[in-house]
């Protein structure tokens, strides 16, 4: 059998790597940037069919911002958010690939995660798998280390038993409406439910969204029916799942209700988010 090294941390005896394993190390790490505003859809006409794309036209002033992280090269990144982000596509223009997210902001930091790579000349470690001498291990780049896997919580309380309409998208949870900005995006509309994991920062990355419906009348009197998208962050002492109203959803106004709510929240499966500590990870990475 072919000779391997694996190295553990003291004093604790944590993993840090195995040169027959293939790492995740820190690729970059920032803040979101801008990167555009995209539009709402909404029903070009009355009766039209809502299920055929062709009968929605876009605002034409597109009022969503959409942030990202922009990495020059890749293979397979991850990314973890510290603040508000749900994962909205990506960008990918020659050798740089740009990850999107919605409900985010400047202020959410963000890390990514890669295959360990070979950077160039470095003072340090790297390993190489014996049998394909692929790149297992650069010291170059801190090791991804979970430490932990959080399921998102149940659903908030129907407003009536049996029914799929919600006062909050999570059991436990509470909504908040930051407005729209004296009218230069749209109304926000939002979700959220902490988890605690433990003392000191972390960031989460969420392994699928669901999607759903909310309203928010009582925050604002014109407030329609919009698709909303979920996410997962991580904040002080824990991780924070939100719903957020959707990357270029469609808008409908079926008729007010006397109460803000969230709708159609699948609940045969729920996503989990994995979750790293900040603590000793550094900011900006690049």
């Amino acid at each position: 059998m072919a000779g391997k090294f694996v190295a553990y941390r003291q004093p604790d005896q944590e993993l840090l790597f195995d040169t027959e394993l293939i790492s995740y190390g820190l690729r970059k790490s920032g803040y979101l940037a801008f990167v555009a505003n995209w539009p709402q859809k909404y029903l070009r006409s009355v009766g039209l069919d809502p299920n055929f794309g062709g009968n929605w036209n876009d605002d034409a002033v597109a009022r969503e911002p959409i942030y990202g992280i922009t990495l020059s090269s890749w293979s397979a990144p991850i990314a973890f958010l510290v603040g508000d982000g749900s994962p909205c596509g990506e960008i990918v223009s020659g050798s740089s690939k740009t990850l999107l997210f919605t409900g985010a902001s400047a202020s959410t930091k963000c890390y990514v995660f890669d295959l360990m790579s070979d950077l160039g000349p470095i003072t340090g470690l790297k390993c190489f798998r014996d049998s394909d001498q692929k790149l297992t291990f650069n010291s170059a780049q801190p090791p991804l280390n979970v430490v932990a896997a959080v399921q998102a919580p149940q659903p908030g309380q129907p407003v009536t038993p049996g029914s799929d309409i919600r006062y909050t998208a999570y059991a436990g949870g509470y909504n908040s409406f930051p407005g729209d900005e004296g009218g230069a995006r749209y109304p926000q509309i939002k979700s959220y439910v902490d988890v605690v994991v433990g003392s000191g920062e972390f960031a989460a990355s969420i392994n699928f969204t669901r999607s759903a419906a909310c309203s928010a009348p009582q925050a604002y009197l014109s407030a329609g029916l919009y698709s909303c998208q979920e996410g997962c962050s991580g904040i002080t002492g824990g991780v924070r799942f939100m719903f957020t109203v959707a990357a270029c959803t469609t808008r409908e106004f079926p008729g007010g209700a006397p109460y803000n709510y969230w709708r159609q929240i699948p609940i045969d499966r729920f996503p989990v988010a994995l979750v790293i500590s900040t603590n000793r990870l550094p900011f900006p990475f690049n």
